[in-house]
């Protein structure tokens, strides 16, 4: 969260004279998804949507990895980018909307390299043995009632998370569950952090609990750079992105001085 108010504030310096260069306003809706097609979330809904909408560019959860040097998908390297079976509903939605849509542009706008951080933290091996082991070691009771509050606010957190009954779009876009993902998200983190450090057994992921703050801090920060830059000479725009970071793109995307008005998806 620091990276990330440092950022804020650092746009908010700059106020005055950005806000002269940039004196037109850009339209910009950010869309939480699931990346997994499901019932509400799923090409044809998000595609009825843009139909809607219509923007002038849409930003992508992707680095530029991905695309091709005339920004489109790479399908060549990546051929599984444009299988529903294999690739995120974002992704074939926008590939559906291009083919009818030429004139949209579609951008990456996620932090460089994302998943080289992964491998080289061996990240999708090292979270779920880390939280594992974190319920192993403290559910016994055993441990300092510091450990224990720590523990018992992320098992309830995760159970709320878990039990949330989301029904449609709208329902996953709305403020109160951006900001219950939010906390539940920061207590995940932090609870991480606080356990791995305290317990001995655990110790040995508290190099990794940190980083996994740090950079998921650095990522939203970078997130929030490359859509202001991005999006510069674009009047609509919309930004598809996992439920997770939709809290900290619309905090950094708020400020006056960006001339950026955020819509809603159903305010169309």
């Amino acid at each position: 969260m620091k990276i990330l108010l440092l950022t804020i504030t650092a746009l908010l310096i700059c106020n005055g004279a950005h806000s002269q260069n940039n004196p037109k306003t850009r339209e910009v809706c950010i869309i939480a998804t699931t990346h997994d097609t499901n019932d509400f979330c799923n090409p044809q809904i998000l595609d009825s949507i843009l139909q809607v909408i219509e923007p002038d560019l849409i930003l992508v959860e992707m680095d530029s990895t991905f695309f091709t040097t005339d920004f489109y998908y790479d399908t060549i390297s990546r051929p599984y980018l444009i299988i529903p079976e294999s690739s995120s509903v974002e992704t074939i939605t926008t590939h559906i909307y291009k083919k009818e849509h030429p004139e949209v542009d579609i951008r990456p706008y996620d932090i460089s390299m994302r998943n080289d951080y992964y491998r080289q933290q061996d990240y999708f091996n090292m979270k779920p043995a880390m939280y594992q082991d974190i319920f192993r070691y403290t559910s016994g009771g055993s441990n300092s009632e510091r450990d224990y509050r720590d523990f018992m606010l992320l098992a309830v957190s995760l159970h709320c998370i878990n039990n949330l009954n989301i029904t449609s779009l709208a329902e996953m876009n709305a403020e109160t569950t951006s900001s219950l993902t939010f906390l539940q998200n920061m207590v995940y983190m932090n609870s991480a952090i606080n356990l791995t450090e305290s317990i001995d057994s655990i110790r040995k992921y508290q190099d990794f609990a940190k980083w996994q703050k740090d950079f998921w801090e650095t990522r939203n920060a970078k997130m929030i750079d490359n859509i202001i830059s991005v999006s510069e000479g674009y009047e609509r725009i919309v930004v598809l992105t996992g439920n997770l970071h939709k809290y900290y793109l619309v905090m950094g995307l708020s400020a006056d001085h960006l001339n950026i008005k955020l819509k809603e998806f159903w305010e169309y």
